[in-house]
């Protein structure tokens, strides 16, 4: 049984009994015990009117923190691994290219991203041209393709934070390690780009950010098994 006063914020992280207690409201002090079933990344919100008084309790994990396991995992996948260590074929990297511009032209085509310098698929068919590979299709990403299609604005704006934050920031370590140029990684104006994204960021994109690595590491696996 998890105690905190009214206005707290609490962790969650699994089904937990939680017991609010709202204390020196005119003479009384008001208790209310609550089950739930909530998994890391979903929000929470419970609220309770306490006479003339209306308190809520927020339960939401920051974001950054609500998406952590699954981006360790993603990171953590064998593609992945090989990419930071310098180990992909030409072919190889192609297929993920190919890959990155199917995810990031929708996003651009079907969207409003926060700043235009964030626009990446003329980058990344340069990259492809350069290389003068044919890609491989990975279902994987035509699947997420598709999910996103059918996203409103707001719940794409996760799916922009997760995808162009990843490659303005671990992207840099990754332009040295894969074959070709890297033009997809060049960014300019990087402190506006960042302050456009923070700007609108919340923590109730949990949910559909977590879809979003789910999506990824699907991808980062069909990728391995590419041949």
């Amino acid at each position: 049984m998890l105690l905190f006063d009214a206005g707290a914020h609490v962790l969650l992280t699994r089904e937990i009994t939680i017991q609010l207690r709202a204390q020196n409201i005119g003479q009384s002090t008001y208790l209310v015990a609550a089950r739930l079933s909530w998994r890391p990344g979903m929000p929470f919100h419970l609220q309770l009117g306490l006479k003339s008084n209306i308190l809520i309790f927020n339960a939401m994990i920051p974001l950054k923190e609500a998406i952590a396991e699954r981006h360790a995992k993603a990171e953590k996948m064998p593609f992945n691994q090989k990419m930071f260590k310098g180990e992909l074929s030409p072919a190889q990297y192609a297929n993920y290219l190919k890959t990155q511009w199917d995810i990031f032209s929708t996003l651009e085509s079907h969207f409003t991203l926060p700043h235009p310098g964030f626009e990446r698929s003329q980058s990344i068919q340069a990259d492809l041209e350069e290389l003068g590979i044919e890609p491989k299709p990975v279902l994987a990403a035509e699947t997420y393709v598709a999910f996103l299609k059918r996203l409103s604005q707001e719940d794409a704006n996760a799916h922009i934070y997760l995808n162009y934050l990843a490659l303005l920031f671990g992207g840099q370590m990754m332009k040295t390690k894969v074959p070709g140029s890297g033009k997809m990684y060049a960014f300019e104006q990087v402190p506006e780009l960042v302050a456009s994204v923070r700007s609108i960021q919340k923590d109730s994109w949990a949910g559909q950010a977590n879809l979003g690595l789910d999506f990824v590491i699907e991808i980062l696996r069909e990728l391995e098994e590419v041949k």
